[in-house]
């Protein structure tokens, strides 16, 4: 085409059949120099061609795509927050990129081989997309290899026996259809001296109390105690009363000299640990 050399083509693609991102890299290898496209994939009826996803597919295939576009990838997580939280429109799950569950494993087999070798199973790093690692899942479908690794982030070595009791604890825990609330009495060296079932069924401060919670920990000696319950829902995510009973345990035992660790919430398909979002910092 005559004068075509002085013009830069775009491609503008919508993802009503889910192929936009395809079409969009199609056009790029057909001449195209302008990819229309927006974050998240946000746009009318099925989105646009969502930015995160052409940019990486070209980073990560630059052996077929040797093409750039001066974009620093590790802002890519922090701008898609953004923008669902500015928009109101979540981004979900299996989001490829961006969602929640990109870079999130709870399959035994999954789990053992990102452990041994992140590249078995991820085309691309967390990091390159602005996350700090992958999300080790732990669910009723997690292996007892992801257990122990994250057994050991959380500052615990358990013996292979111990560790086999946990698994299969944690396994029932994550499929039970009622909330149960547990402790587990800890020595000086973070191991395990008990399992204690506090409560079976809704859970709110006038079924566990600090009073029931703490009677086993003075009676036992222990040192220290890690809060484990499920919710029934799957969805691990804390409520407020949760919030409230773990300020309150937690406070119970700096009263009694009694180090409280964690309060663990397990869901069907991943965990929540309080410790991490800093309620015990």
């Amino acid at each position: 085409m005559p004068g075509a050399d002085e013009v830069i083509f775009a491609t503008h693609c919508h993802n009503d059949l889910g192929m936009a991102t395809a079409n969009a890299l199609a056009a790029v290898e057909g001449g195209a120099r302008q990819i229309e496209c927006t974050i998240n994939g946000l746009g009318e009826r099925a989105g646009n061609t969502a930015l995160e996803e052409v940019v990486m597919a070209m980073k990560v295939r630059r052996d077929i795509m040797p093409y750039t576009t001066g974009i620093d990838t590790t802002k890519i997580m922090a701008a898609s927050r953004m923008v669902a939280q500015v928009s109101g429109f979540a981004v979900q799950y299996n989001k490829a990129i961006v969602g929640k569950n990109a870079f999130a494993h709870e399959s035994g087999i999954h789990q053992d081989g990102m452990l041994k070798n992140a590249e078995t199973f991820e085309i691309m790093r967390p990091e390159d997309v602005g996350l700090s690692e992958t999300n080790i899942v732990m669910g009723k479908h997690s292996g007892r290899a992801a257990l122990r690794a994250k057994l050991s982030d959380l500052g615990f070595e358990l013996g292979d026996n111990q560790l086999k009791d946990v698994f299969v604890r944690f396994k029932e825990l994550a499929d039970r259809k009622k909330e149960v609330f547990l402790t587990l009495l800890l020595d000086s060296k973070n191991r395990v001296l008990r399992e204690i079932q506090v409560s079976e069924g809704s859970l709110n401060a006038s079924i566990v109390h600090p009073r029931e919670v703490f009677q086993p920990v003075i009676r036992e000696s222990a040192a220290a105690v890690l809060f484990v319950h499920n919710h029934p829902s799957g969805d691990p995510a804390p409520s407020r009363e949760d919030l409230e009973l773990t300020s309150r345990l937690r406070d119970a035992g700096a009263l009694m000299g009694v180090r409280v660790l964690d309060h663990i919430i397990i869901g069907s398909d991943r965990y929540v640990s309080l410790a991490d979002r800093g309620l015990f910092d």
